[in-house]
């Protein structure tokens, strides 16, 4: 009987990444809108089946001015956390 409840709840709607929601921290060059592309096709999928390191990588590959990538799921509010840091710049 629990595993049947468990079953259920894991496929509850509730748990759908409806509404594509993510915060950006550490970034001075790059944006929301550039990251927003990567986060976009997530729309609709169960949210504890998000690969985070794969999305992180997909980041990281597509702009080579990112040093390193952390995405992170926060439940509540149900978001995504992309922490950033940019390698420094030769010259200012």
């Amino acid at each position: 009987l629990w595993m049947v409840l468990l079953a259920e709840a894991i496929r509850s709607p509730l748990w759908q990444f409806r509404d594509p929601a993510f915060t950006l921290a550490g970034q001075h060059l790059l944006s929301r809108e550039q990251v927003a592309p990567f986060i976009e096709p997530l729309r609709g999928q169960a949210f504890y089946q998000i690969d985070t390191g794969r999305l992180a990588a997909r980041i990281r590959e597509r702009y080579g001015l990112l040093e390193q990538v952390a995405v992170r799921r926060a439940l509540f509010p149900m978001r995504l956390e992309v922490s950033v840091q940019e390698k420094q710049p030769w010259a200012e």
